[in-house]
């Protein structure tokens, strides 16, 4: 069953529960990379969910604020804006009396991949497992290369907001999100996550370079 949720009056999500929930079952909060939404490009994560549902897994995928259908505007976001979401998130999903709090895990995409280790990071030893898709691994050098160099320090000064066409959307960001890149290490999260985990990336995808997936 999946059912459209809005968490705090602002952030929207889908929540997909199986028929059978009688017994606390394990979840999965889904995690959307920069400029997309809930489902991820090619509805990635709506069927993720799907799949599963079917093996018994509850799932949660959100809207970050100013994405999708939740509330607010692109140009207010940051790195702790992302993290304030997921926490959100989170803190819904353990409060659903058929979720296993001890068997939840992360799953995410690109940007929604680094938050997710700043999320394990801040949660220790409360998150099961974790699978990361072309995951960011240095923010602020990961966003050099995708914006190019140019375009990352004009948007650096931009204080009222600079308009980025990233080839399928056009968003709408200030220099409060870069400045946000550097404040956090994704090192230090994913050193001290103990859980499972699985990183998924292409031999060309730019997350290869990170030496600390590799020796994670």
């Amino acid at each position: 069953m999946e059912k459209p949720i809005l968490i705090k009056n602002y952030l929207s999500g889908i929540i997909t529960i199986p028929d059978d929930n009688s017994k606390k079952i394990p979840a999965i909060l889904f995690l959307h990379g920069f400029g997309t939404d809930k489902n991820e490009v090619g509805n990635t994560f709506a069927i993720a969910a799907d799949k599963l549902c079917k093996q018994g897994i509850a799932s949660l995928r959100i809207d970050f604020s100013g994405f999708g259908e939740s509330k607010g505007e692109t140009t207010d976001t940051t790195i702790e804006k992302l993290i304030l979401d997921a926490d959100i998130a989170l803190s819904f999903l353990r409060m659903q009396n058929f979720i296993d709090i001890k068997r939840i895990g992360l799953c995410g995409f690109s940007l929604g991949a680094g938050i997710s280790v700043l999320i394990s990071g801040k949660h220790r030893g409360k998150i099961k497992a974790m699978t990361l898709l072309s995951p960011a691994g240095n923010l602020p050098e990961d966003f050099i290369g995708y914006l190019g160099l140019d375009t990352f320090n004009q948007l650096e000064k931009s204080e009222r907001g600079m308009e980025l066409d990233l080839g399928w959307r056009s968003i709408s960001l200030k220099s409060t999100f870069l400045h946000s890149l550097k404040k956090y290490f994704l090192l230090d999260s994913i050193s001290a996550y103990k859980g499972a985990f699985f990183v998924i990336a292409g031999e060309n995808d730019f997350s290869c370079k990170h030496v600390l997936f590799h020796e994670k």
